[in-house]
């Protein structure tokens, strides 16, 4: 699951989602703009290894069709599969 630092209502949360919901998308349609560090290829699947500045390191899976490159990627994801988390306690915020 990728944590990527937020507030929300103030807080600090974490702000999670797994590597299978991120998408890649025209960079205005963008809810995150990874910089690409590493891509591996699996088969049917291609892992794509970054981070987003100095706040989190993600990864997202996408389809073997889909031509990754080094650089930029940008993703999108619904986000009702998203998840908050208590930094401290790594607890799932409701």
């Amino acid at each position: 699951m990728n944590l990527i630092p937020q507030k929300r209502n103030g807080r600090d949360v974490l702000f999670g989602i797994r590597p299978e919901h991120l998408e890649p998308c025209a960079e205005s349609d963008a809810m995150l703009v990874m910089d690409v560090d590493l891509i591996e290829p699996l088969g049917s699947d291609t892992l794509v290894y970054g981070h987003i500045g100095d706040k989190a390191r993600i990864a997202a899976r996408l389809h073997s069709s889909v031509d990754a490159r080094t650089g930029r990627l940008p993703v999108r994801f619904d986000p009702a599969r998203g998840h908050a988390f208590d930094p401290a306690s790594g607890a799932r915020i409701d």
